[in-house]
């Protein structure tokens, strides 16, 4: 609880002024502070440090391990199904009950992350992800459905910390040249951790799901040392900010550790929960009128959303045609890997052009063809050409996650990371957790999942729309610049 990360209480022209300072960059080759000169009277020096690295890992584990737990059924549903005695779609609320959950508890998380800070939320989220784990191990040794999924509850009550937090680690402790890496690793984390699902998970279970507790007690185990590792290793913040809006928003800002304690164990006042409303009401007003970032959240929204349902539901769309669970699981991982590849190749790209907009119009166009191809061609293309459009399709719907996060950031500075990104997933989960709940009404005898497709086509055209409509206003690229240009022995 070392830091205050509300950016809610920064939002005009003014106050960013207010704290414009002399800059010294300055990068860090050991393990502390930086060795150039010291920066001289009136200048500010910004570090980086190599100790930045252990948190990302620390969030990237946690990360990576809640997605293996919330798509390792898709995969293997019905196997799942012949297990417990359960229908698909029973099956399938194993993986939208972290929807649910977000959608219900994710503006509590963000409070939670906004007033304690990066540390107390992630211990939190490692605890519910060691618990979670032991409990799906416990409801496969059993064979009881409810327990199973009591544990996947929890595991997506964990997940809500990271899902929302990943800006906030980069802004906090990454320079303004390494955020959007930052945060594409952080993203990236959890798409690997689908490729894990998908890929391992059919392998370790067998064709008849005689291994399926050991794929469990293998999560549980792993869940379980993430949160140990994040317990004692991840800190709240660096010694000094790493840049001009690390400062503003996590140093020139922040609250004493012992009176954010003292605040977080007080019960509200009426005028604190009045305070708090007219402060979500005035963000509100502020994010609704911002077209850069209505743009964005309908496009983050309906790609991501879209991505998230077609990886629930691959193996209904693909089982209509014949395929095996183990090839539906090839699919996703197709789809899941090369996303990876070309996030990682998109990243420093578009940290170094600042081309965000370009990349979201571009991220669309290409989830959104062979989607279309699938419609058109599904039941007479063979296993191989699918696997390519898979591939293809993984590319745009996975880069455009953590491309569309650092947009919002820029177009809405400086409005607190946890807010836009609380809000981005929120669109993203909703959307998602409806179109998994329409799919299997949808789906016909005759022509298998082709209506949902069409259904998913539209959506995408709509996200693309909205891509190209958003004004590419970065606020928090000019605010940085700005404040370099006072400083002239200052380097980007």
């Amino acid at each position: 609880m070392d830091s205050k990360e509300d950016g809610t209480n920064i939002t005009t022209t003014e106050e960013i002024s207010a704290v414009t300072v002399s800059v010294s960059v300055n990068v860090d080759s050991g393990g502390g502070g930086g060795k150039d000169t010291p920066p001289q009277k009136g200048e500010k020096e910004y570090k980086t440090y190599k100790r930045r690295w252990v948190m990302l890992v620390a969030f990237c584990q946690l990360r990576a391990l809640h997605e293996v737990a919330w798509i390792s059924f898709a995969p293997i549903s019905s196997i799942v199904s012949v297990l417990f005695g359960v229908s698909i779609s029973a099956v399938n609320t194993l993986s939208t009950v972290y929807m649910l959950t977000y959608i219900i508890l994710s503006p509590l998380s963000a409070v939670m992350i906004s007033q304690w800070g990066l540390r107390p939320a992630l211990c939190l989220s490692a605890v519910l992800t060691a618990l979670g784990g032991a409990l799906r191990y416990a409801g496969a040794l059993c064979s009881q459905f409810w327990v199973l999924w009591g544990g996947q509850l929890l595991m997506s009550c964990g997940q809500l910390f990271t899902l929302q937090s990943s800006t906030s680690l980069s802004a906090c402790w990454f320079g303004s040249s390494e955020r959007t890496k930052s945060t594409t690793i952080a993203y990236l984390s959890g798409v690997v951790g689908n490729l894990v699902a998908f890929l391992v998970g059919p392998v370790i279970v067998g064709d008849s799901g005689e291994n399926f507790s050991w794929w469990m007690l293998s999560q549980g185990i792993l869940c379980i040392c993430a949160a140990l590792f994040t317990i004692v290793l991840f800190k709240a913040r660096p010694p000094s900010p790493p840049s001009a809006v690390s400062d503003l928003l996590f140093f020139s800002l922040q609250i004493e550790p012992q009176e954010t304690a003292k605040k977080c164990l007080q019960v509200p006042s009426k005028a604190d929960i009045k305070m708090a409303a007219l402060t979500v009401l005035s963000l509100a007003w502020k994010l609704g009128t911002n077209l850069g970032f209505v743009s964005c959240l309908t496009a983050f929204g309906l790609v991501t959303g879209i991505s998230w349902t077609v990886m629930t539901v691959l193996e209904q769309i693909v089982k209509a045609e014949g395929y095996t669970s183990f090839q539906s699981g090839v699919m996703g991982s197709v789809l899941v890997a090369s996303g990876v590849i070309a996030s990682f190749i998109a990243s420093p790209i578009v940290d170094r052009l600042r081309c965000y907009k370009f990349a979201m119009i571009m991220c669309s166009i290409i989830s959104l063809l062979p989607l279309l191809f699938c419609t058109c061609f599904l039941n007479s293309v063979n296993y191989a050409t699918l696997i390519v459009l898979c591939g293809v399709m993984g590319v745009g719907m996975t880069a455009i996650g953590p491309l569309g996060l650092e947009t919002a950031i820029e177009v809405t500075f400086p409005i607190s990371e946890a807010v836009t990104s609380v809000a981005l997933m929120f669109c993203a989960e909703g959307i998602s957790f409806a179109f998994v709940f329409i799919a299997t009404p949808m789906e016909d005898p005759s022509s298998g999942m082709r209506n949902f497709l069409i259904f998913l086509d539209v959506f995408l055209l709509v996200g693309l729309l909205a891509c190209i409509a958003m004004p590419a206003n970065y606020k928090r690229l000019k605010y940085e610049q700005e404040v370099l240009t006072h400083n002239p022995l200052s380097t980007p």
